[in-house]
């Protein structure tokens, strides 16, 4: 459980196109600094892939379409990651002269990110599920020649086991180490790591409670604060629930434990 100021959020509202462009620029150097100079140089890559999306040498009438180009240092990145995602990470990728691999079940064929990739590479099953077979993917990125995966976020993104898993593949893991994704993807630990290095943190139990835990922790709050139950595990907002009364605690417990155990396999909430 963590204590909150009841109110509105300050930060709410949209971001800024400058705000957007800044992210952007943000995750173009942060896949540069995985992944630059770990792999061979020289692989060509097939420019053109579609009208809609050109590769930026095409756009400049630098290359025709269809010819090919050495590439100047990455030879492949892999993106299985939400559509926009992956098609923001194949722009980055284009630019920095990467080659890219989208993979996708039968039913994604003809999305964007498929279209605005290099290359693709099938994988069995239909629709969101299909992106959540690490051994399908690292299968994948393994037919294409893969030398780097880029997960983005969500899906897999934060799975220790995925992560681990390419990195055994001979693959580079663009992202956080796996013993720092075990690390943050157990929140209760999280919070006494920072406790142990003096980063302040929100007042809350000091790790998973029942019902009646909750019930304790939030008996403790000053008059005007609300409470949140978060999954142990876990993020997306799923099994999260905040609380502004007592008598909220016992459904918002029962429903955050549901959802946390269908979501991520372990129903332990603070």
């Amino acid at each position: 459980c963590n204590a909150q100021r009841a109110g509105r959020n300050d930060l709410e509202g949209s971001a800024s196109a400058d705000h957007i462009a800044q992210t952007d620029r943000k995750r173009g150097s942060f896949l540069e600094g995985h992944v630059a100079g770990r792999v061979q140089e020289g692989v060509c890559a097939i420019l053109g892939v579609n009208d809609d999306f050109q590769h930026p040498a095409i756009a400049e009438n630098r290359v025709p379409k269809g010819q090919c180009v050495r590439s100047r240092q990455t030879d492949l990145a892999i993106g299985h990651i939400q559509h926009e995602i992956a098609v923001r990470i194949a722009r980055t990728a284009a630019e920095m002269r990467i080659e890219t691999v989208a993979v996708f079940p039968e039913d994604d064929a003809k999305t964007l990110h498929v279209r605005a990739c290099d290359h693709a590479e099938p994988i069995p099953g239909r629709g969101a599920r299909a992106y959540l077979d690490p051994d399908a993917l690292v299968e994948a990125a393994k037919r294409a020649g893969a030398d780097a995966v880029h997960p983005g976020y969500g899906f897999l993104s934060e799975s220790v086991a995925f992560a681990r898993a390419c990195e055994h593949a001979g693959l580079t893991w663009v992202g956080p180490t796996p013993a720092s994704l075990a690390l943050f993807g157990d929140k209760v630990e999280a919070r006494a790591h920072a406790a142990r290095h003096d980063v302040p943190t929100i007042p809350g139990s000091p790790g998973p409670v029942d019902a009646a835990g909750a019930e304790a922790v939030f008996d403790q709050l000053p008059a005007g604060a609300a409470m949140v139950i978060k999954a142990v595990a876990g993020g997306g907002g799923r099994g999260m629930r905040v609380v502004h009364a007592r008598e909220e605690i016992a459904e918002a417990h029962a429903r955050c434990t549901s959802e946390a155990a269908a979501a991520f396999g372990d129903g332990a909430v603070y």
